[in-house]
């Protein structure tokens, strides 16, 4: 007895396609938030570094020094989140697809054409998960660094 598999081949394409889609949702959200680290990041240093630093005449101290660095830091891990780098794969191309299933001597059936792009589209995913962690340890390290910096420049500011 013949089993037909063609209704799981989509079924495993469309479950693809959602982990693609969601990935590209998260990284548009880790982006989103980087973008508020920054705003924040600055915010804190033109308040709180400004009364630290008007506070007298004097040359910067450890604490000023130190708070540079961490708004430094939450900038730059922040940016690293933000900067589209190329390598993310979200989708299939057309052309591809038209190319390799469509117009050949020997078109493809339907279900192989859902089971070929399943198992790309799986392949991608996992790249792009690798991607997804750094990415997120980046957007976790800028949030800390922002944390480290408001509370250096409050130290900063009753010295």
């Amino acid at each position: 007895m013949a089993v037909d598999r063609a209704p799981v081949y989509e079924f495993a394409f469309e479950a693809a396609q959602h982990r693609l889609d969601e990935q590209a949702a998260t990284l548009e959200g880790y982006r989103t938030r980087a973008a508020t680290v920054i705003s924040a990041a600055a915010i804190a240093t033109s308040f709180l570094g400004g009364l630290a630093l008007r506070r007298h005449n004097a040359p910067l101290n450890r604490w000023d020094w130190a708070a540079i660095v961490c708004f430094g830091g939450s900038v730059l891990a922040a940016l690293a989140v933000i900067i589209p780098i190329g390598g993310w794969v979200f989708t299939n191309s057309a052309t591809k697809l038209i190319g390799t299933y469509v117009e050949c001597d020997d078109p493809y059936p339907v279900w192989r054409v859902h089971r070929d792009e399943a198992l790309n589209l799986d392949i991608y995913a996992e790249r792009n998960r690798e991607r997804l962690k750094w990415v997120g340890r980046s957007l976790v390290a800028s949030g800390v660094l922002l944390v480290a910096e408001t509370a250096l420049w409050v130290v900063a500011a009753t010295q």
